[in-house]
């Protein structure tokens, strides 16, 4: 999932439509696997479909540090704090 959504990003992908591709992929969205979807948008700049990714992993598992950190710091990046 990580290289096929790295690729699809690269070539110019919007990030909707990568999350989207994923989702038709991957038959089980753990939080997880959004956990890391999010981190891959946000390190690629993506930082609203980071977000949503974020609160969806948070709605799954709301004690989750890693995932309200990382919201966080992609919330700071947006300016929105």
């Amino acid at each position: 999932m990580h290289a096929y959504a790295t690729a699809l990003l690269r070539c110019g992908v919007a990030p909707g439509e990568v999350v989207a591709e994923i989702e038709r992929r991957v038959s089980r969205l753990t939080p997880k696997v959004k956990f890391m979807l999010a981190s891959l948008l946000r390190r690629s700049g993506a930082l609203e479909a980071a977000e949503r990714q974020y609160r969806a992993v948070l709605v799954a598992e709301p004690q989750s540090a890693q995932a309200r950190t990382a919201l966080a710091e992609t919330l700071l990046y947006l300016g929105r704090y």
